[in-house]
């Protein structure tokens, strides 16, 4: 995915500006049309070029605030020539799309350093009273997984005859593999909206497994405390039950609305408590009710355990894990969008940085270090032409041959690291005095002897022109921090 420009004026009112946010990250958002009023009159032409004279389409209009405005599904392009040109006659867009078969469905909340989401098998709409899976990931490295424990009933098709089915539920490796392109995705998109965080991102995954973005919103007032025990709730399901509370037991909202239903919402919002008062639902603080709610000002939060008839209790069961353990990290890497174009390297930005602008540098051949892989020139060409950074000084390193890396690369893919300063650095040698320093002439000299020697070894390199080798005997598991850490700390003299 290519990356956003910073000076694109970013808005996320309605699902035609999140379809050009997608794009121009090079989402493949599956033949999806913007049309505005100057294609009347050629409507029958786009439809033709665009979608086969047998192909299901969506067709949404939209404006500035998108709730419960106009959904159409058509069997072909051609019945739905007529209904584009009367919604282009009363809205500034129409987007049409390929109507998509979902086979499960995300919102994503992004914040500043963690992420959280919510999935629920098939279709996510307000009609779907369906309690959501739970996501939660804290600095990108760990993620706890809250699965509702039982199986539930779900709507996997919403053209035509909709089709109820029990879930196919998830193991862990679907799970994991899962979750891990989420982290991806926020990967990419973070950096280039961190001044619009928090970010609510929905998308879907089709019943072909591709997965295909459609909107993104306002994150702010999105409330993730989760209650630790059953709570005795009061459950409304429309006004009426509402005007029957007395006021004792926490609301939860249970809501059974028909397509398009979030219009029917605005009359509950006004009659439900203000100033704090927690009202909980059923499915989820980022389904669409919840999103509706928040914009009249109610406190939203999600249930822990959810009642259902006579004192029956349901409730969630967790699973966790660590990015990168028991997983091909690579894959998850080379997903994540490239900061500089390179034709040896991909590179990324590091998921747990030193400090700003600290860069991973992957080799895109499978090598056990950039020694081995005679990749000297190419590196040195890399950093000291500026293309990584604009900072005047700068450092990079590499643990080739490495029997252990705590990024669980190991010695099947070389990687190195670079991080920009803030001033020169003095005495590089005395950083690791037990490993036995050598200095070479620059980089690539530096490399070429690596490669003439057997065992594992570790490279820096400076701006000032420092370059050395050093010949770790092993680097553990019980020392997995040891370049990082002593880095860390002399950068903090440094500053100091």
């Amino acid at each position: 995915m290519k990356q956003i420009s910073k000076n694109q004026d970013v808005q996320f009112h309605t699902k035609i500006n999140a379809a050009r946010i997608f794009s121009s990250m090079g989402i493949d958002l599956g033949n999806t049309v913007i049309l505005d009023k100057n294609a009347i009159g050629f409507v029958s032409d786009i439809l033709n070029r665009k979608f086969k004279s047998d192909e299901k389409i969506t067709i949404r209009a939209a404006r500035e605030a998108d709730l419960g405005l106009p959904v159409i599904f058509m069997r072909n392009g051609t019945a739905a020539h007529n209904k584009i040109q009367y919604l282009l006659n009363l809205y500034p867009h129409v987007l049409i799309q390929k109507y998509i078969e979902i086979a499960h469905s995300f919102e994503v909340l992004i914040l500043n350093e963690k992420w959280r989401a919510e999935h629920v098998p098939g279709v996510w709409e307000s009609s779907e009273s369906v309690p959501p899976d739970i996501i939660m990931c804290e600095g990108n490295t760990q993620v706890e997984i809250l699965t509702w424990s039982d199986v539930r009933t779900c709507r996997y098709s919403n053209f035509g005859n909709n089709k109820f089915n029990a879930e196919d539920k998830w193991n862990y490796r679907a799970w994991k593999d899962n979750v891990e392109k989420i982290s991806c995705f926020v990967a990419g998109f973070r950096p280039e909206h961190i001044a619009h965080l928090p970010i609510i991102v929905h998308f879907v995954i089709d019943e072909g497994g591709e997965w295909r973005f459609l909107n993104i919103r306002d994150g702010k007032g999105v409330n993730f405390r989760l209650p630790t025990e059953f709570l005795p709730y009061y459950i409304v399901r429309s006004l009426n039950d509402l005007s029957l509370w007395d006021g004792g037991k926490p609301i939860l909202l249970d809501l059974r609305l028909g397509r398009g239903g979030e219009n029917s919402i605005f009359s509950l919002a006004e009659a439900l408590p203000r100033g704090g008062v927690p009202v909980y639902v059923a499915s989820g603080v980022l389904s669409h009710p919840a999103i509706v709610l928040r914009s009249f000002g109610i406190n939203i939060q999600s249930a822990w355990q959810i009642l259902r008839g006579d004192d029956e209790k349901k409730g969630y069961q967790r699973m966790s894990f660590q990015f990168d353990v028991d997983s091909e990290p690579v894959g998850r890497i080379f997903c994540e969008p490239e900061v500089v174009k390179s034709e040896v390297f991909h590179v990324v930005q590091d998921r747990e940085p030193i400090a700003p602008g600290h860069l991973l540098l992957v080799t895109k051949r499978y090598v056990s270090s950039i020694a081995d892989a005679g990749l000297g020139s190419h590196l040195k060409k890399l950093v000291e032409n500026k293309p990584l950074s604009s900072a005047a000084h700068w450092i990079v390193w590499e643990r080739g041959r490495a029997q252990f890396c705590s990024s669980h690369l190991t010695n099947d893919h070389a990687h190195c690291h670079f991080l920009p300063l803030s001033q020169r650095i003095l005495d590089l040698g005395a950083l690791f005095p037990e490993m036995g320093a050598r200095e070479f002439s620059d980089l690539p000299a530096a490399l070429e002897h690596a490669a003439n020697v057997s065992g594992e070894y570790l490279l820096l390199s400076t701006s000032g022109g420092q370059t050395f080798l050093f010949s770790p005997t092993f680097i553990g598991k019980d020392q997995k921090r040891l370049v990082r850490s002593r880095l860390v700390s002399w950068l903090q003299s440094m500053d100091a």
